[in-house]
């Protein structure tokens, strides 16, 4: 791929872990939970590291965490948040030509980056709109 100008995307992944027995939950894990994806009630999206460390402490309050692993990927262009069937397609898209990380990720692409609606729920994100301004 290199070869032909594409950057590799890299695999990423995020845990959806569902909490049995750990009711107060603590401080860092708002924290340190995927911004722009939805916390539920006993329930967040947060990377390995983080869903390992939770469960732990879920299993040592008495509890048995149910925890459903998926690819995860925002879009370059409006940082969009995408999990599963789509992170993988956006994935590889992305492989399949040196200019595709420039295509929209859906029909309301340009919209949502104009309005910077996921920037401003995950501002530690940086997209390529940004970086060509």
């Amino acid at each position: 791929m290199k070869a032909r100008g594409i950057t590799p995307a890299n695999r990423q992944e995020v845990w959806n872990v569902k909490l049995s027995a750990l009711l107060d939950l603590p401080d860092w894990l708002f924290r340190r939970a995927v911004q722009g994806l939805a916390i539920l009630p006993h329930q967040l999206w947060l990377r390995p590291r983080d869903a390992k460390r939770l469960c732990g402490l879920d299993r040592a309050a008495g509890g048995r965490s149910h925890v459903t692993k998926t690819e995860f990927k925002r879009c370059d262009m409006c940082a969009r948040p995408l999990i599963g069937i789509e992170a993988e397609q956006r994935r590889r898209l992305i492989e399949s030509g040196p200019t595709a990380r420039t295509l929209p990720c859906g029909p309301d692409c340009e919209r949502d980056r104009k309005l910077r609606i996921w920037k401003k729920l995950a501002p530690s994100y940086r997209t390529l709109g940004d970086e060509a301004a």
